[in-house]
């Protein structure tokens, strides 16, 4: 049927995203959204496919530009909000709405919208969770780590760390059922952790979730795993921060060694969705190189790592 194949290009659509492939991503997406809008008259399942859809065109946009991504989420939002329906499909649609548009409010320095939003979709996941956790035990903790990175940039570091707590034991949990795949999701979540532990002055106990995160994702890298090794560019990243704060100079250019080789080799447009943390490594090392008194590779790390974040 029409409304399957929709599907399936929606599913392929993200797919490239998660390449980095964000313009034939958008072209996918632009030709869905098109005739869903032509679809007359329009079924409860067209409007959720449809929201689906706009939903995953502001997950793209959001690589691409944060700004514009935000009116393809209130446009879905207002999609769902709008329908007579109140089952779980469309209650997670309308929780990951929210959530989408959380991420693309946090990039825009909006913290209090995205926490806003950020609270319902947590809301509404408790509750699913609560009937059936096998399948809305993921959306839960993902929802809870979100929350987590807004409250940290509004500086409630507390808050963001109970909220990461919760999302790993749910995610153990699942690990612990047998469902394995969810290994680089603990990871990452040990790698907010530890950024967390790391702004509270805990540093030995960040530097062991960062451990953890980085034997974790290194392993499965190695084994073939490349959709992750932009997690453990951030890992290594984030440790080399740590690593400046308790003055281990060597071990810190190790890592953004690492992190600056990882985040240069991603292609395409993904690879431009990460050129501020490019940056941000590169002052890292600027920082650690000047503390070992190479001031001319101090300069040089300095003056790339400012023109890519500006």
């Amino acid at each position: 049927s029409g409304i399957q194949r929709n599907r399936m290009q929606i599913a392929w659509a993200s797919f490239q995203r998660s390449l980095g492939r964000c313009s034939p991503a958008l072209a996918t997406l632009e030709v869905v959204i098109s005739e869903l809008r032509e679809t007359s008259p329009a079924s409860e399942e067209t409007a959720l496919v449809l929201a689906g859809a706009l939903m995953n065109k502001g997950n793209v946009q959001c690589m691409l530009s944060p700004k514009d991504s935000v009116a393809d989420f209130d446009e879905a939002i207002r999609f769902l909000e709008g329908l007579p329906s109140s089952g779980p499909r469309w209650r997670s649609q309308l929780a990951l709405s929210y959530l989408n548009r959380s991420m693309a409010n946090r990039d825009l320095g909006h913290l209090q919208q995205a926490i806003a939003d950020c609270d319902r979709a947590v809301r509404v996941f408790r509750e699913e969770t609560a009937r059936n956790f096998d399948a809305y035990g993921p959306e839960l903790a993902n929802a809870l780590s979100t929350r987590a990175n807004a409250l940290a940039d509004a500086g409630r570091q507390g808050e963001a760390l109970g909220d990461l707590n919760e999302s790993e034991a749910v995610v153990l949990r699942l690990i612990t059922s047998g469902r394995n795949e969810y290994r680089s999701t603990r990871a990452h979540i040990r790698t907010l952790r530890g950024t967390v532990l790391d702004e509270l002055g805990r540093h030995a106990e960040a530097l062991q979730d960062f451990d953890d995160a980085i034997q974790t994702l290194d392993g499965l890298v190695r084994d073939g795993r490349h959709d992750l090794e932009h997690l453990l560019a951030l890992a290594h990243m984030d440790r080399g921060q740590t690593f400046i704060r308790t003055k281990e100079w060597q071990r810190s250019i190790a890592d953004s060694d690492r992190a600056i080789n990882l985040f240069s080799q991603l292609e395409g447009d993904y690879r431009s969705s990460h050129l501020g943390r490019l940056g941000h490594t590169l002052l890292n090392r600027a920082e650690a190189r000047l503390a070992l008194g190479d001031k001319i590779g101090s300069r040089s790390d300095r003056t790339q790592g400012l023109d890519l974040i500006r």
